[in-house]
């Protein structure tokens, strides 16, 4: 009998999970989760877990019951050691092994840490499994039954979004960015807009800064604030580094497969190894709807890559051509964005900027990307109009009057 390996228990591991049981109906197929929570979606940690509108369940990709009914094993605890590749073997942790025909690389990132005098403190802490964010989340609450404030370090998604979770929960917070703008991948226009938002709500943004060092009692004591390297101090009582991932490639690095800024993958999401596919955050894969490589730290990554990586594990395959898309929610504000904005372009907006679509058009006056914002019917539209690939008049575009499908 065939036997598929999935390592990770995160959305990628369980989607690689159903698309292998969907194309093959008689295969073994093990999925091996470090964690001891069934298989979850992450982007609910900074959000609505945190503001305690959702809840681990809500999260949870599919329920015990799923995986019994489809035949699925599935070892939560358990940790894999090593990746013998030549006799296509997975070790365990707890010294055993299983052998596989196919294996699915779904290892996931972990979060960036800083080499910062002080960063061991209590309360200190990054946000990546639902341990770290039921931690936060407490920590939130104290702060805002306190008075005290959030730090955070980073001005990214995660970052922003916590910190309007935690003004949400009535808690101070202050954010510091080592750039002089938030959301730099947004460009500058859409990085200012949403420092204003966050500004009206009540965030102290400081830019241009960077953390000397995390204040406390003696060498050991919690965090109790941070100190500039220009010398300012900020009090806070809970510290979250937001710097960044990197993607886990101990596995894939034992396993042998090619790396360059992750598992090097080809269109069908396979290795080097043709039995050793990769997905997800560690993913780069060759694209060939942008026509390069690419890799994506993303939900939609983890929730449509297996797809492929299933489909060339049982000799099916096909070439990953979807356009690059990331959502965030922040207060009022709820964002889809898709594409990827070239080095030189212009802005053409399209509706009024809290409610409707922002496009990047290069400078052949091509849609490249786009950002719908509080617009949640234009979806499918909006793709079509950049797969097209066709250049627009920006002034036809930007009338609400105008169908999108004019455009496609």
């Amino acid at each position: 009998m065939t036997r598929y390996v999935i390592i990770g228990g995160g959305l990628g591991g369980a989607k690689a999970a159903e698309a292998l049981r969907d194309l093959d109906g008689s295969a073994e197929i093990v999925l091996l989760s470090g964690e001891r929570h069934l298989p979850y979606e992450r982007p609910p940690l900074s959000k609505e877990f945190l503001q305690g509108t959702k809840t681990l369940t809500d999260a949870t990709v599919f329920d015990a019951g799923w995986y019994r009914d489809n035949e699925i094993t599935l070892k939560l605890g358990a940790f894999a050691t090593s990746v013998d590749a030549g006799q296509r073997i997975v070790e365990l942790s707890d010294g055993t092994n299983l052998s596989y025909d196919g294996l699915v690389l779904a290892t996931g990132s972990r979060p960036r840490s800083l080499p910062l005098p002080g960063i061991a403190r209590p309360g200190v802490q990054t946000l990546r499994t639902i341990e770290e964010a039921t931690e936060l989340r407490e920590a939130i609450l104290a702060l805002a039954a306190d008075g005290r404030r959030l730090l955070i370090i980073g001005g990214g998604w995660i970052s922003l979004e916590v910190a309007a979770s935690a003004r949400t929960l009535g808690a101070e917070v202050t954010v510091i960015a080592r750039d002089d703008r938030i959301l730099p991948a947004l460009g500058r226009e859409w990085g200012e807009r949403f420092a204003r938002l966050h500004r009206e709500h009540g965030v102290d943004l400081r830019l241009s800064a960077q953390v000397a060092r995390v204040d406390g009692d003696g060498d050991t004591g919690p965090v109790s604030g941070v100190t500039l390297t220009d010398g300012t101090t900020i009090d806070g009582g809970h510290l979250l580094i937001a710097v960044g991932a990197d993607p886990r490639l101990e596995l894939a690095d034992l396993a042998g497969v090619d790396l360059d800024d992750g598992v090097l993958v080809g269109p069908g999401l396979v290795s080097s190894d043709p039995a050793i596919t990769a997905v997800g955050d560690i993913a780069n894969v060759e694209n060939t709807f942008l026509g390069h490589r690419e890799r994506l730290q993303h939900w939609a990554a983890a929730l449509k890559e297996p797809d492929f990586a299933a489909r060339s594990l049982v000799g099916d395959a096909s070439d990953f051509d979807d356009i690059p898309y990331f959502f965030t929610d922040q207060y009022d504000w709820g964002m889809e964005f898709r594409g990827e904005i070239p080095a030189s372009h212009r802005l053409v907006q399209r509706g009024p900027e809290d409610a409707g679509i922002t496009f990047w058009l290069d400078a052949d006056g091509v849609p490249r990307a786009a950002m719908n914002l509080n617009v949640w019917d234009d979806g499918d539209a909006i793709e079509a109009i950049l797969r097209a690939r066709r250049p627009v008049d920006g002034s036809a575009l930007a009338d609400e009057e105008r169908p999108l499908t004019e455009f496609a």
